[in-house]
């Protein structure tokens, strides 16, 4: 071996193990920050998880009401014969034709008219009496839409407690699901959400057993959820919780 080879190895051992010891060195810092940043991530989780759970219980207590509400709702829609009231046809609609029906029908101008240049009292006589009948089609349709919109009045009324109650359980659902630290909750609580609502807008009871099972089954994946998210904890994806719980 020359002279110069000789002299070259051991500068090319030390760089060699220099850059060996900076990547060993490297790598080791790289690990040593991902170990750091999973323990604060984990000491964050831990330091949150009460809030979490917390949260979670409050709202199946929240879930458990407002499905109570829900059934209680349904079932007095049922028994005050809400439903058969709107099968019997949109009272906006017949309303909104008895008075087309009666505009069309005031010729009350018309009238006068033709009584004041009446060319005899036969004549004159007749068109009193058609006008006498006018008016009192007129009242006979107007006390029609009266006892209609009694009707109406009586029959929306008890919708407007239920309906408020909705709006305080949305509130208090989602300030809770949103604080629970669990994407399987917020999905499974937004569709119960949903659920209710075209329930809670259909006046037909055509459409009633497939949207209560619809609102049955959103209840039930929530309650699935919160289950899960409490016994396993609330960072797992919704997928593994349903595999691990089974």
């Amino acid at each position: 071996m020359t002279d110069w080879a000789n002299a070259a190895l051991p500068v090319a051992t030390l760089i060699l193990g220099s850059v060996l010891t900076m990547a060993g060195q490297a790598l080791g810092d790289r690990r040593t920050a991902t170990r750091e940043r999973r323990a604060r991530r984990e000491a964050f989780r831990a330091s949150n998880f009460e809030m979490h759970r917390a949260a979670m219980l409050e709202m199946q207590e929240t879930v458990r009401e407002c499905y109570q509400a829900f059934l209680d709702e349904k079932q007095r829609r049922e028994e005050e014969g809400f439903y058969k009231y709107f099968e019997r046809g949109l009272p906006f609609r017949r309303l909104n034709e008895d008075r087309s029906s009666m505009l069309a029908a005031d010729n009350t101008e018309e009238l006068m008219e033709a009584i004041r240049a009446a060319s005899s009292d036969e004549e004159r006589h007749g068109l009193m009496q058609a006008a006498i009948q006018s008016a009192e089609e007129r009242t006979k349709t107007a006390e029609r839409d009266r006892t209609e919109m009694m009707k109406l009045e009586r029959t929306m009324e008890p919708l407007y407690p239920f309906w408020k109650r909705y709006v305080e359980f949305i509130h208090k659902l989602r300030l809770s699901m949103y604080r629970s630290g669990s994407n399987s909750v917020v999905n499974c609580g937004e569709a119960f959400i949903r659920a209710i609502y075209p329930w809670n807008d259909c006046y037909a009871s055509a459409r009633m057993d497939e949207l209560v099972e619809q609102v049955r089954k959103s209840r039930y994946e929530l309650d699935r959820a919160l289950a899960n998210a409490l016994a396993f904890g609330p960072y797992d994806t919704y997928g593994n919780q349903s595999k691990v719980s089974r």
